[in-house]
């Protein structure tokens, strides 16, 4: 069976304005069975992507629940391929976030971070 264990780290939970947001993900096959994915080359040994075009999405919420980072965007990603994650093995994704939206600049408060559309947390701009 396929077991996935999927740990974020963020840089901080409070940014000022034109800091970044640095994200690290571990993902790690715990199952007895290979575990497909699609991401940057076939080896799990490249550097992944956290992020629209990444091993994991990135989404960045405003308290209304809108999508303000990437936003509503089209995005050609020519560069993921498929590839499994074989059992026990891991894989690393690195994503940033700079704090602005796609359709200005953003107000200071609470933001929602979405990581691979499961792991959430919240971030303060200040």
């Amino acid at each position: 069976s396929t077991s996935v264990r999927a740990t974020v780290s963020v840089s901080s939970l409070v940014l000022r304005r034109g800091e970044t947001l640095t994200l690290v993900a571990t993902i790690r096959n715990e199952g007895s069975t290979p575990c497909p994915y699609v991401g940057i080359g076939s080896l799990p040994t490249r550097e992944q992507a956290i992020g629209p075009c990444g091993v994991l999405s990135l989404e960045v919420l405003n308290l209304k629940g809108r999508d303000v980072w990437p936003g509503r965007l089209v995005f050609n990603c020519p560069l993921l391929v498929g590839a499994e994650l074989a059992p026990g093995a891991s894989l690393q994704a690195k994503g940033e976030w700079v704090p602005f939206s796609v359709g200005g600049r953003l107000s200071r408060g609470l933001y929602r971070i979405v990581v691979g559309g499961h792991l959430t947390f919240g971030v303060t701009l200040v």
